[in-house]
């Protein structure tokens, strides 16, 4: 089941009304009235973001995140970690949602990416922008997981596999975006940034692309896996050196 976040978003996002089934049960009731508040937090929300946007800037699509399911390297290490609820906005939305910087949206503009965590925004107004100008390549990289499952008609295990790709890409500036996404996920960004004529100055591929070798080596799943090859040739070496002396 899609995460509750993610249904919400993409209804806003898609201008539906909220409508409520007319009988629920205590858990029911209890679910709705949470999507319901969301609802009305997101809407408020997207309606403060088009006061940012500049005068003939429009908003073309949205994308929400968790860490549920998507990847989480915006949200630890040292790009992330929680986020201090300060404000009366910021400590009500913690409290019912129970998430400190976790939710987080790209919206896709006529000009550029904006890429914002939910409680950041409520607390200082605070996102990222990525203008397509200063976006050359994006990256879509696919990597494929087989597994087995037991299927019951079949009364034996079965062999399958699917797919998980990674949204990749660096400004000329030097901002780097990183993110886990579906198969759905992928195709629903490049069909948004096939229909925005901007982004058509941004090439898509499936290579990770960096502005400076430290940085791929730092920052890219290839690149890190070239450096722990390296180490463990360093210490080969240091080994046999020992062991010849």
């Amino acid at each position: 089941m899609k995460n509750q976040f993610k249904r919400v978003v993409e209804t806003v996002g898609d201008g539906v009304t909220w409508e409520a089934p007319r009988e629920l049960n205590g858990t029911e009731k209890k679910s709705m009235f949470q999507r319901a508040k969301m609802h009305i937090l997101m809407q408020d929300i997207f309606e403060t973001m088009k006061g940012e946007l500049r005068a003939d800037e429009e908003i073309v699509d949205y994308m929400p995140f968790t860490n549920g399911e998507n990847s989480m390297v915006f949200t630890s290490g040292l790009l992330g970690g929680m986020y201090a609820a300060t404000t009366d906005a910021t400590k009500n939305y913690v409290k019912d949602f129970h998430d400190v910087r976790g939710n987080r949206v790209l919206i896709f503009t006529t000009d550029r990416i904006i890429l914002f965590f939910v409680i950041e925004f409520l607390g200082e107004k605070r996102y990222q922008s990525y203008w397509y100008e200063e976006l050359p390549t994006m990256t879509l990289h696919e990597k494929v997981e087989r597994f087995r499952y037991f299927d019951v008609d079949q009364k034996k295990f079965v062999k399958s596999q699917g797919s998980t790709y990674t949204l990749d890409f660096q400004t000329t500036k030097g901002n780097i975006f990183i993110e886990s996404v579906s198969a759905k996920e992928a195709q629903k960004v490049q069909r948004i940034m096939g229909q925005i004529p901007k982004a058509q100055f941004t090439k898509i591929g499936d290579k990770h692309r960096r502005n400076s070798l430290f940085g791929y080596l730092t920052t890219t799943s290839n690149g890190i896996l070239a450096l722990e090859g390296v180490a463990v040739l360093v210490l080969l070496f240091m080994l046999v050196m020992y062991l010849v002396k």
